[in-house]
């Protein structure tokens, strides 16, 4: 699969708990694990689950790995169904950091954003309806329906 990947490709792998810390040490070892770019969490909100005595999981990873640098990451952004007043942030060269922007008089500066960056943990509906099973190819540890 790496071969087959453009030099400024990104391979991503869907999965959930059951091995997804076997196949981040893999996927680490064919593509390096400076090529690891991110561990998306997608947070599945209306997976309603029982008494399982453990916490539940509600929630799977994908895994995102560049094959070079010549990836490019572009920043996506979604609009907000209201404006949110936040805190203004700039970088500070001096410090290499984000600190809170100010005004002359040393007031924190206020912003009303219209949209928000996309992060690391998408809520997105569980896929439905829940009942149905998707046979994916691999074995599992129960029996399949």
């Amino acid at each position: 699969m790496r071969e087959l990947l453009s030099d400024d490709g990104v391979f991503c792998m869907h999965c959930d708990w059951h091995k997804s810390h076997y196949l981040r040490a893999l996927l680490d070892e064919i593509f390096g694990a400076d090529a690891f770019e991110n561990e998306i969490v997608w947070y599945y909100y209306n997976k309603m689950q029982g008494n399982i005595n453990r916490f539940a999981s509600n929630h799977d990873v994908i895994l995102v790995y560049k094959k070079s640098a010549k990836y490019h990451f572009n920043k996506l952004r979604e609009k907000r169904a209201e404006p949110v007043q936040q805190i203004k942030r700039v970088w500070n060269k001096e410090t290499q950091s984000l600190v809170n922007a100010k005004d002359e008089n040393g007031n924190v500066i206020y912003i009303n954003a219209t949209h928000r960056t996309i992060d690391d943990v998408w809520r997105l509906p569980m896929l439905q309806p829940a009942d149905k099973v998707e046979l994916l190819g691999y074995p599992r540890n129960r029996k399949q329906d």
